[in-house]
């Protein structure tokens, strides 16, 4: 799947043709969409992911709202005292979400990275079930 630019807008009518027509491409394929979204979950391309895949009817679950997972991932370094939830796991509601976790390791001052991890067990379908799909989409 092709990055997108940061945007807080609707994304183009171009883009969601294309994004609409690569799902409707993967027929029935449970889907497991995650990255670093750069814009957190009051916006309206978190909606949009959520409320209907790109106006598609392919509804995906937030496994950190549906686990109860406060918080957020973006923390710099540990220079925000709230960290950001820009960094998103959305699945297709056939998966079961057994567990989500952030995982806030550091040494003192020192972090492995700017975004702390979000770590999921999800259970996948029945065995007769298609196989699963993952994406990744660096930017939104």
């Amino acid at each position: 799947m092709a990055a997108l630019e940061p945007s807080h807008e609707l994304l183009p009518a171009a883009k969601r043709a294309l994004l609409r027509r690569w799902i409707d491409r993967q027929g029935k394929t449970p889907i497991i969409l995650s990255g670093d979204f750069n814009t957190t979950k009051n916006t309206p391309p978190y909606r949009i992911l959520r409320r209907g895949f790109l106006f598609c009817s392919r509804r995906l679950v937030d496994v950190q709202a549906q686990r109860g997972l406060p918080g957020g991932t973006l923390h710099s370094y540990g220079q925000l005292a709230q960290p950001l939830a820009i960094d998103w796991i959305l699945v297709s509601p056939t998966f079961e979400v057994l567990s989500a976790t952030i995982d806030t390791y550091h040494e003192g001052a020192r972090y492995p990275s700017d975004h702390y991890p979000l770590l999921v067990t999800l259970q996948g379908e029945r065995s007769d079930a298609p196989r699963a799909l993952a994406g990744h989409v660096d930017t939104l």
